[in-house]
């Protein structure tokens, strides 16, 4: 099944009604070179709607996130992104040009925490930024 597809499945199995802007949302974060922040996810939406307008794309992220369809992570720097919730993974993060790549390595999803964090935290979920420099910077010397 498509990602796109599952999506429109799991809103319509959680009662969320799919109107077109938050279709077109969710594509934008399904793409998988993209992990936006809000204001580019605006400016790229906007092209399409321009009359959507920033509240309404922070509720429909905030709505996809409480139902766990997209994820967000916070950058080294503060920055906010997100993505759709596709299969578990992590991230790369390019420190000169900020390119940002999914990381799929089941053993990273087995990090073992210790006894007395335990005890005091439930974990719910956790995120792996890598920090380096992409083969293009590299090459170009940084």
């Amino acid at each position: 099944m498509s990602e796109i597809a599952e999506f429109l499945t799991d809103c319509k199995k959680m009662g969320i009604k799919i109107t077109p802007q938050r279709l077109a949302i969710y594509k934008i974060l399904a793409a998988k070179a993209k992990h936006p922040t809000i204001n580019e996810l605006y400016e790229e939406i906007k092209k399409d709607y321009p009359s959507l307008s920033l509240n309404t794309i922070y509720k429909t992220i905030q709505l996809f996130i409480e139902l766990g369809i997209v994820s967000q992570f916070t950058s080294r720097e503060g920055v906010i992104r997100y993505e759709a919730k596709l299969l578990p993974h992590h991230h790369v993060l390019c420190l000169k040009c900020r390119k940002i790549h999914d990381v799929f390595d089941s053993s990273l999803d087995e990090l073992k925490i210790s006894p007395p964090l335990k005890n005091e935290f439930e974990i719910i979920r956790h995120d792996v930024i890598f920090y380096g420099y992409c083969s293009e910077c590299k090459q170009e010397g940084r």
